[in-house]
Parts: structure tokens; C-alpha cells; sequence
């Protein structure tokens, strides 16, 4: 197949017209996409996750131990979420019981994915016999 004889290509809308309709079945004509030009796109995702730390003990001096020992953690982890791009936030603590504390923590990490398009510069159409 010719594509002046046979069909023509308008590029801007990606139509393809045929002068006579191909023969009626399944797979008999291959369309290839030649391209040499690269794009990209990007999509970025932003996540954002809510944890509660529950914190119990027998006595209040225990709890009070935990819960320092807990904040004094997650507080010398920060480098360690910067690295990965992730920000870990205290929203808040509030105590739920005379021996249980509630500790609120927002996690939020962004997400870049990048991925190459190349555009469509030619289109070659062939028929394909024998199918």
C-alpha cells in the first residue's frame, strides 16, 4: 500500500482515510508509528497518610516514659524522611485514659513518575495476507 495511492495520513487530527475501504476481516492491515522525537510526561502523586499512635502502660510514669521515648524516636528519624522526601508532622497527642496517651502523626511523601512519548512522525500502513 502506496499512501498517496492507497490512503492518506492527516497527521494533526491522526486520521487515517482509506481511497477504498481494506478487504472485511480481523487483522489484515499493520499500521506502524515511526517517531524520532521524544516527549515526556510527568505525573506527580502526593501522598498523604494519618497515623495514631496508641500508647499504654500500668502507671502514668510509664506511659509518660513511652510516649518521650516515642516522640524522642520519631523526632531523630526526620533526617531519615528527608532523605526519601517524605515530611513526618505531630498533629497532635491527647490522653485517652488516666494510663493511655493518643499520639496523631501526618506522613506525607511526593511521588514523581516520569515517562517518555514519542510523537507520531510517520505512518506506514500495509495490508497483511494470508489471514
Amino acid at each position: 500500500m502506496n499512501e498517496i495511492d492507497d490512503y492518506n495520513i492527516n497527521y494533526n487530527e491522526g486520521l487515517i482515510v482509506f481511497r477504498n475501504p481494506p478487504l472485511k476481516g480481523r487483522k489484515n492491515i499493520i499500521i506502524r508509528y515511526i517517531s524520532s522525537k521524544k516527549r515526556l510526561v510527568v505525573v506527580k502523586l502526593k501522598l498523604k497518610a494519618k497515623y495514631n499512635i496508641n500508647i499504654v502502660a500500668q502507671s502514668r510514669e510509664q506511659m509518660d516514659s513511652l510516649t518521650e521515648a516515642v516522640i524522642k524516636s520519631l523526632t531523630e528519624s526526620e533526617d531519615e524522611f528527608e532523605r526519601i522526601g517524605a515530611i513526618l508532622k505531630p498533629v497532635k497527642g491527647e490522653y485517652i485514659a488516666e494510663n493511655q496517651i493518643n499520639l496523631t502523626y501526618l506522613a506525607e511523601i511526593e511521588l514523581k513518575v516520569e515517562k517518555s512519548i514519542p510523537p507520531i512522525e510517520k505512518i506506514i500502513v500495509s495490508e497483511k495476507h494470508g489471514v
